[in-house]
């Protein structure tokens, strides 16, 4: 008998220890992310890393392709999001995954368009890679270390491809953001952006 009820808590105890890295690892994986590095350079030509987001409460992320509409239609906004948590502090960077876009016409759209933030060229596709972004445009909020908080549409004005609100009534985005100035306890949110496809390197 004493021998039996050994075995028993053995396996007892084998199943618990079990249940609860299986607990621990699902709990890991959820939540982690690897750390945001990076070296790229602007359209301007200066050389961004992960150094210069140390004292940024949040990074704001927008990828953008310059032959996509969706993605030229929302420059105007993008400026505005840029603009109007500037003062707080928040970074905003435009990343070009493009690869089939020259670097010449990178410069022109950024230049045409007018953007209020250093759009990025992202060849070899660091950040694509760490946030997993699909499309442009696409947004994805960060804190200044790169675990994600928001992922996706900036706000809800195009309904699905071809078709497009006359105005915004769920600005997604802008939400995020306020709630991580906030300091509002956030779980990662995700919703779909509907834009251009990125396509990514083989």
């Amino acid at each position: 008998m004493p021998l039996r009820r050994l075995l028993v808590a053995c396996v007892i105890g084998v199943l618990t220890l079990t249940a609860i890295v299986r607990s621990e690892g699902a709990r890991t994986n959820a939540g982690a992310t690897s750390p945001l590095i990076f070296r790229l350079t602007d359209t301007a030509g200066v050389i961004h890393t992960e150094r210069e987001l140390a004292q940024a409460p949040a990074v704001v992320l927008f990828f953008i392709a310059p032959d996509c509409p969706i993605s030229q239609g929302y420059v105007p906004e993008m400026n505005r999001i840029a603009e109007a948590y500037a003062a707080r502090g928040v970074r905003v960077f435009g990343v070009q995954s493009d690869l089939a876009a020259s670097d010449a016409a990178v410069r022109q759209h950024v230049a045409d368009f007018k953007y209020a933030f250093p759009v990025l060229t992202d060849r070899r596709q660091q950040l694509v890679t760490h946030t997993g972004a699909t499309v442009t445009p696409e947004a994805v909020l960060m804190t200044r270390a790169g675990a994600l908080l928001y992922q996706g549409r900036i706000d809800d004005r195009v309904v699905r491809l071809g078709v497009r609100k006359p105005q915004a009534t769920r600005f997604d985005l802008r939400s995020a953001i306020d709630a991580a100035l906030a300091g509002r306890a956030m779980s990662f949110t995700r919703t779909t952006a509907i834009g251009c496809t990125i396509v990514r390197t083989p």
